[in-house]
């Protein structure tokens, strides 16, 4: 759903938008280019600064549902700013424009798109309306002919968008996530406390069997892992090749009797196009937040006890 937490990287652009935004409107309002309705236009500036005060300070950190909220305090910032200025005759509209662009980025299912439209018709149409309770006259032929554009964009671009987000984040061969997409969104679990197992994978010869049967053959195992990872894997879990053996499988909550399942099905290995293949794999696992509060602790434990398992079965 919009406003639901992405990822820590939306949150600090979210921030820099933000500062951005308010600096650039208190430039517009101190040239005075143009009537405002003064006591609106604070309104505005109030409300830019409370969200940079409490994204900057860290507070997501805490409270999860920062997103959620700034996504809701945006339509009322675009609300007084079109109130302050005009209604549909503001040529502070682009800003509502920008604002959807911007969430399209990140919030581009056909069920996003849907609420994201119609909050900012709802925005629009609330500015207009409050624009001449404050004494101007609201246009309301401008509403309509902005509400089309903003849809029409939504439409146009989120398709786009939610093609380039699931490319960016997904590793071509193997279809599971790539280490940048897993990082992310393990981050965002990390921030929201939910308590997960990282069960970090490591191919044993890998190379072995590239130069025995070719790369091609090679390439089948990496898929083949996958399939396996995901057949054990329950709903919210998560598959990561993190490099190019090595593949993480994050568990939402303990793991249980799935590492020792994993390890049994991964050693069985697997028939492919030059026969059967054996595959071995080295398991590490770290728990959040039992073994470590940060992510790159956990990686680093996980990483350890995978190779402390290597030296136990070579030994």
């Amino acid at each position: 759903m919009p406003g639901g937490f992405a990822s820590w990287q939306e949150v600090r652009q979210s921030l820099l938008l933000r500062v951005a935004l308010g600096i650039s409107l208190l430039v517009i309002y101190a040239a005075e280019p143009f009537g405002f309705n003064h006591a609106l236009m604070w309104g505005v500036f109030a409300v830019i600064a409370v969200q940079v005060v409490i994204t900057a300070l860290g507070i997501p950190r805490r409270w999860p549902g920062l997103p959620g909220f700034n996504f809701y305090v945006n339509r009322l910032t675009i609300v007084l700013l079109l109130g302050a200025s005009g209604g549909g005759s503001s040529p502070f509209v682009a800003v509502s424009y920008m604002s959807l662009v911007a969430a399209l980025i990140w919030y581009n299912s056909p069920r996003d798109v849907l609420v994201l439209v119609g909050s900012h018709w709802l925005a629009l149409f609330a500015g207009a309306a409050l624009a001449g309770a404050a004494g101007a006259a609201p246009t309301w032929s401008y509403c309509l002919l902005h509400a089309i554009g903003l849809a029409v964009i939504a439409y146009t671009l989120s398709k786009p968008l939610s093609q380039l987000n699931r490319h960016a984040a997904t590793d071509p061969l193997t279809k599971a996530l790539n280490r940048r997409g897993g990082l992310e969104v393990l981050e965002t679990w990390v921030a929201q406390r939910q308590p997960f197992a990282l069960v970090f994978i490591d191919l044993k010869q890998f190379k072995a069997i590239n130069d025995t049967y070719g790369h091609s053959v090679g390439d089948e195992v990496l898929v083949w892992v996958v399939e396996v990872c995901r057949s054990n894997q329950r709903s919210g879990d998560l598959v990561i090749r993190y490099g190019g053996d090595e593949f993480v499988l994050a568990v939402i909550g303990k793991p249980g009797p799935l590492v020792q399942r994993l390890e049994r099905r991964l050693d069985a290995g697997l028939q492919t196009t030059a026969g059967h293949v054996s595959v071995r794999a080295n398991l590490g696992v770290a728990n959040f937040p039992k073994d470590g509060h940060h992510l790159e602790q956990l990686l680093h434990l996980a990483d350890r006890h995978m190779y402390a398992h290597k030296g136990a079965v070579t030994a």
